[in-house]
């Protein structure tokens, strides 16, 4: 019955073009209807289809963030950095000890950009088309196609002019398959930026082919999909700092082609730079990067940079500085700057019901970040692989906030799937205050409301718990993370519970003024980047709750 009600919770949620695109897509696998495809795909092109434009509609910023993701050996032969694994092209293309998205970024062509002779660029180009079978479900997938292909654009345009009419015309025939097949084979079973990034490419193709119809056809989705997409506070739907950054250099991207190839930039796409780039200067203020829900700072592209370029092309207006509070009320983040030290609080929903596969069980969970570095952390993303890591990284046992009976409050399963969910509502700020409330244990009979008081003449932030259980006893387990580096010292006792952590640059002290909350010193896991994970410090406290209101204030000071 359990399983039942997951799958219920989990589908009744998707939009019915989701499901219906994920049935024709299994369809597509079936072997007659592949290979009819490929057969499609190997169909003859006309000189005349192969024709391209002189201008440059490659992605501007990949021009100046070079690829640090190969390298080459003493013999030759590439290696391939993805994910912090190295390894060479020995196993082929589908490596099958490699995960999912390791083989993926080894498709994507991303390292195109990498400072190694073109030469070898172009050596690793021919065997992709020498051994990679054509229409391949996994190659040819939309989502590496489209990362793909503006790649290989940006090689034809910076080497074109040196290679040959037969190796230039062969991958300007690949180009054109490949955005063929990507056009029947566009993610509406995913949408979300996986749909986004279809579209990039479609453009970026159209524009370098001079094809209207896939330029027509781009935009016209683009249109859509902005508004469905691009909050009015300029956040991304998916709230994951990473894919806002990545979705907004796509967008970018556009609106380059578009105008290099003398096509108008859409007056939506044009308020969503100028939007989106306002919320980054928000969130990523003092070059800070809070990675909330499935991020990971390795995998965007750098604001800094990305700014630069933006404000180069007179996209959108200079940057302003931000200082004291703001409140992001889509995203559901209320963020507060000081020169010294940022608190980031985070009150709203996990994602898009029909979309929520990058969430993480973080609901009024807080971030610290004092004089530019993280004190009190979220856990980051480890992998995308189903499996124990996957799943621990996204609990609620690895973020700042609380566990009623040992249960999520969000049912986060498999590697990209919820089940039941909550509704956070109530998100106030205040000069130096956040507050809001998480409905999810709610089906516990225990209502949870958070408050966070900021003292920043003390260095300090009191965090106030307040529970309302209207049912039976239930088990309360409250966390606190901290950035690795950060030691426990021997703690003191007198009326409250006290603990007190440092390193040689800084200094925390916790203190449970209010609820008698006993806190024990545990660790936890904590990844910077992908494929990378380190112990961390955390404060563990657990209580009961008896039927009735408690309240557990929490006082951090640094």
């Amino acid at each position: 019955m359990k399983v039942l009600f997951r799958y219920g919770e989990t589908l009744r949620h998707l939009k019915g073009r989701q499901i219906l695109a994920q049935l024709l897509g299994r369809g597509k696998k079936l072997p007659g209807v592949r290979d009819l495809l490929r057969w499609k795909l190997a169909l003859p092109l006309s000189d005349q289809s192969l024709r391209h434009t002189k201008h440059r509609v490659s992605p501007p910023l990949r021009r100046r963030w070079r690829s640090t993701a190969i390298s080459i050996a003493p013999s030759g032969e590439c290696l391939f950095h993805f994910l912090n694994e190295r390894r060479s092209l020995e196993e082929g293309w589908f490596p099958d000890s490699a995960s999912d998205l390791w083989s993926f970024h080894l498709h994507y062509f991303e390292y195109l950009t990498a400072d190694v002779p073109p030469e070898k660029k172009l050596e690793l180009i021919e065997r992709w088309l020498d051994e990679v079978p054509l229409g391949d479900p996994w190659a040819w997938h939309p989502y590496p196609t489209s990362v793909r292909v503006p790649h290989w654009i940006g090689f034809l345009e910076e080497y074109g002019s040196s290679l040959s009419d037969e190796q230039r015309k062969e991958i300007l025939s690949s180009l054109r398959r490949q955005l063929a097949h990507l056009r029947g084979n566009l993610e509406y079973g995913i949408l979300g930026n996986h749909l986004l990034k279809n579209i990039t490419a479609l453009i970026l193709g159209g524009c370098f082919f001079g094809d209207r119809h896939l330029v027509d056809l781009g935009k016209e989705l683009l249109e859509q999909e902005i508004a469905e997409q691009i909050l009015s506070d300029g956040g991304h739907f998916e709230k994951s700092p990473s894919y806002h950054l990545i979705v907004l250099e796509d967008l970018f991207s556009i609106a380059s082609a578009l105008t290099a190839t003398g096509y108008a930039i859409p007056t939506s796409l044009r308020a969503a730079l100028v939007r989106m780039a306002q919320w980054a200067d928000i969130v990523f203020q003092n070059g800070q990067f809070p990675a909330l829900n499935d991020s990971s700072e390795e995998v965007a592209p750098p604001w800094t940079l990305l700014r630069e370029e933006l404000e180069h092309a007179r996209l959108i207006p200079p940057r302003k500085k931000h200082r004291g509070t703001s409140l992001l009320k889509e995203t559901g983040l209320a963020i507060y700057h000081e020169d010294s030290f940022s608190l980031f609080f985070d009150g709203g929903s996990i994602g898009p019901d029909y979309l929520p596969g990058h969430a993480h069980n973080d609901t009024l969970s807080f971030l610290l970040f004092v004089d530019g570095a993280p004190l009190l952390t979220d856990a980051g993303v480890y992998e995308y692989t189903e499996g124990e890591w996957r799943h621990l990284f996204r609990s609620a046992r690895s973020h700042n906030v609380v566990m009623i009976d040992g249960e999520e409050p969000n049912d986060i399963w498999k590697s990209f799937r919820v089940g039941y969910r909550g509704a956070p509502t109530d998100l106030s700020v205040g000069p130096h205050r956040f507050s809001a409330r998480d409905t999810a244990y709610e089906r516990y009979g225990v209502h949870w409301e958070r408050e966070i008081e900021i003292r920043p003449e003390h260095h300090e932030i009191t965090v106030r718990d307040r529970f309302k259980n209207t049912g039976q006893s239930r088990d309360l387990d409250w966390r606190l993370h901290f950035a690795p580096g950060i030691s426990f010292q021997p703690s003191t006792r007198d009326q409250t519970e006290r603990k007190q952590l440092g390193n040689s640059d800084i200094s925390v002290t916790v203190t449970c003024t209010e609820g008698g909350l006993p806190l024990r010193e545990s660790s936890s896991w904590y990844s910077s980047e992908f494929g990378k994970k380190e112990e961390r410090a955390c404060l563990h406290g657990e209580q009961t709750l008896l039927p009735g209101t408690h309240v557990i204030t929490t006082t951090i000071h640094w």
